[in-house]
């Protein structure tokens, strides 16, 4: 679908020697959207970045972004930089119990097959990708990524997953400046006292003559 890197099925290796040898099984079935490509035999256009964190009851949970097959939009004259994008989730609801990779058990979240969803700022459609959670004290998922707008963008879900608020900028505090970030990877991660710690590089994507929100790069911004 135009992108081989992250075009693909989802597959399945697993060891049971504590990763001295290593089988492949069958490859997990992923559902499909609108945002797949019509033809079920073209696998879809996704990727997960970041590791996977454990909910409020203990479930390993994973964001992965979704990209838009190309033959949905008008794509003539876009590269790489006007992507289409969304930001999903995968719960894994039994794999601690050590199952054969067929008896995997997955929830694809969140109910509804948008995602999270922020407005290119040159396109008319969503690109926000390589979604980072964390467990907040009070149970619910917060949720930041990765953005062309030159801010990181946030949701929070109070339901594991099942429903998020509309995205929105992140801020130092409410009512705050707003975080700058370019398109790059945002992650954080828990820390052991309980403080959480935000990976990013406090500009908006535009340096001197570059600004990643122009339609054609001349180089890779």
């Amino acid at each position: 679908d135009g992108n081989p890197q992250g075009c693909g099925t989802m597959g399945v290796l697993y060891s049971d020697d504590e990763g001295r040898n290593w089988m492949v099984a069958k490859d997990i079935p992923m559902p499909r959207n609108e945002f797949d490509h019509a033809n079920p035999e073209v696998p879809k256009h996704w990727i997960v970045w970041d590791m996977p964190i454990r909910d409020r009851q203990g479930r390993l949970l994973v964001g992965y972004t979704q990209n838009t097959s190309r033959s949905r939009y008008n794509t003539r004259g876009v590269g790489w930089n006007g992507w289409s994008s969304r930001c999903q989730f995968m719960r894994f609801e039994n794999l601690d119990e050590g199952p054969d990779p067929e008896d995997l058990k997955i929830t694809w979240l969140p109910n509804d097959s948008k995602g999270l969803e922020v407005k290119h700022p040159n396109y008319d459609w969503s690109s926000c990708s390589e979604p980072a959670l964390a467990l907040l004290p009070d149970g619910r998922l917060f949720c930041i990524m990765r953005t062309w707008t030159g801010h990181i963008w946030y949701s929070v879900s109070d339901d594991d997953g099942a429903t998020w608020r509309p995205t929105e900028k992140l801020l130092y505090k409410d009512g705050g400046e707003e975080v700058h970030h370019p398109l790059a990877p945002c992650p954080i991660y828990t820390l052991a006292d309980g403080r959480y710690v935000l990976l990013y590089h406090n500009n908006n994507g535009k340096r001197g003559e570059y600004d990643q929100r122009q339609r054609k790069w001349t180089t890779n911004y």
